[in-house]
């Protein structure tokens, strides 16, 4: 099984790593891609993992947070990766 990211969520994972390289350098723009790369890869092997938010949104999409993001995915052959939003933010008003 496989996973792809939207368009959107490339925008996210751009935005991330500049935001990480212009504030604590290359090594860990590297490691903060890594480490949301090795997410994807288990939110395909475990679907489950993120939690739905039917009040959130009706589409059959997962919310999984992470110290630092909210991943919202939708399971299946492949996992499609939507957004990657700051965990930061409230969850409620991302309007997905």
């Amino acid at each position: 099984m496989k996973y792809i990211l939207a368009a959107a969520a490339y925008d996210d994972l751009d935005g991330i790593e500049d935001w990480v390289l212009s504030n604590f350098g290359v090594r860990a723009a590297i490691k903060a891609q890594r480490d949301l790369i090795e997410i994807f890869r288990l939110l395909v092997i475990f679907p489950e993992m993120g939690i739905a938010r039917p009040e959130l949104t009706v589409r059959p999409v997962r919310f999984f947070a992470t110290s630092h993001h909210w991943i919202i995915y939708e399971p299946g052959s492949p996992t499609i990766i939507h957004r990657i939003f700051p965990a930061a933010r409230d969850i409620e008003q991302l309007n997905f």
